[in-house]
């Protein structure tokens, strides 16, 4: 009787373990998912910002090259606001790059 007793108990204890086992993966997948998520909501607002601003900035720069081409007397303007251009462009994606870098390195 003490043997069966016993047996009850341990199924018990196995059962219960079990139930916090299946608890902790649903958490994890759940932890796992908002994660991705998180991550996607970021990529959608990286390429929204490049769209919408970095590329627009690159054109403007491309159309002031392109009139330095053409025109001799703002030649010299042109180019220099092109090349302030691209330089903010460049380093707003090195801000972006480091941005990321820093996050990918918190979650690991």
């Amino acid at each position: 009787m003490r043997n069966a007793k016993n047996k009850t108990t341990e199924n018990h204890l196995l059962k219960s373990e079990w139930k916090g086992i299946q608890h902790r993966q649903i958490k994890q997948k759940e932890i796992t998912k908002t994660i991705l998520h998180a991550r996607q909501n970021e990529r959608i607002k990286i390429a929204h910002e490049i769209q919408d601003n970095l590329n627009q900035v690159l054109i403007a720069a491309l159309h002031y090259i392109d009139l330095a081409k053409t025109d001799e007397e703002s030649r010299e303007i042109c180019l220099e606001k092109s090349s302030s251009f691209i330089s903010t462009v460049i380093n707003e994606l090195a801000n972006m790059s480091q941005t990321l870098t820093v996050r990918d390195i918190e979650f690991k």
